[in-house]
């Protein structure tokens, strides 16, 4: 257990510290016009709790998804060893709990990506005014900023208790552990009245019942940290895929003559100018 926490969480963390440098390498490439259109307390957040998601998703999720399987495969050969008929009655709420963490986990995602999108927005917020201070007090717009915050804030606090409500409706799916050991205590003691198994068998039958009840209600929090992590992921991928306006193109030819400008004019936004009238004439070499 202390060596795969050591190599799995280790993982997670090799994870992130690769994905941020290479997103922050990729955000080098970008034009300024790709800037224009996201603001940087959007991608503040996704490279800081879009990251730790991503984090989680390789090291915590991993680890606990290989723990679960690990006692499915080494427990259910044994439950169904001792007397399949019971086994089988057994373990009938278990596929309830498989469809109903299906159910979940796609909203879930859904509202880990409006959490996500909320708290960039906020991020927004407090970068710009962090950096924008000296004017916010020269125009005294201190309550109209504190307002908006006001705004912002209250729109992550309500996005985070609807993705908690999501997460708490796959809880009550984790009791059906205990209906599947009650099942297993009905048909064992039936099938000790026909002299199928012994005591002990159903009391072995029921503890093999009971290591499998903390993978059922650990699977809620798993699917909760896989469905954040896939929904950064997604963010994170979202940079990844931009490219930049302007790139290199190849040179087929030896380039001869003058390469010249008249009256050139530059704009870098709507009613933006930085260049006005400017001429240049480079010569040859």
């Amino acid at each position: 257990r202390v060596a795969s926490r050591v190599v799995l969480f280790n993982v997670g963390r090799d994870v992130e510290r690769g994905l941020r440098a290479q997103t922050f390498a990729h955000l080098a490439t970008l034009s300024p016009g790709w800037y224009r259109h996201h603001n940087v307390g959007d991608l503040m957040s996704r490279l800081t709790s879009d990251m730790t998601n991503i984090r989680l998703l390789g090291g915590f999720a991993l680890l606990n998804g290989l723990n679960t399987a690990i006692v499915f495969a080494a427990t259910l050969p044994i439950v169904f060893a001792l007397d399949a008929k019971v086994a089988a009655i057994a373990l009938l709420p278990f596929p309830v709990v498989i469809i109903a963490a299906q159910l979940t986990s796609r909203l879930v995602f859904r509202r880990t990506r409006e959490v996500q999108a909320a708290l960039g927005r906020l991020t927004v917020r407090v970068q710009e005014n962090l950096a924008g201070q000296g004017v916010v007090r020269a125009f005294s717009r201190e309550a109209a900023e504190e307002a908006s915050f006001a705004v912002s804030n209250e729109e992550l606090r309500r996005s985070s208790l609807r993705l908690a409500l999501a997460r708490l409706a796959f809880a009550p799916t984790g009791g059906l552990a205990a209906l599947g050991i009650a099942l297993a205590l009905y048909a064992g003691g039936e099938a000790i009245a026909a002299g199928r198994l012994d005591v002990g068998d159903v009391v072995e039958m029921s503890t093999r019942l009971v290591q499998l009840g903390w993978p059922m209600m650990a699977l809620g929090l798993i699917i909760s940290v896989v469905q954040r992590g896939r929904a950064s992921l997604e963010r994170i991928h979202e940079l990844l895929c931009a490219q930049p306006d302007i790139v290199d193109g190849a040179v087929h030819r030896a380039v001869r003559g003058v390469v010249e400008a008249r009256e050139l004019t530059l704009e870098v936004a709507p009613g933006k100018v930085a260049l006005a009238g400017v001429s240049v004439r480079v010569e040859l070499g």
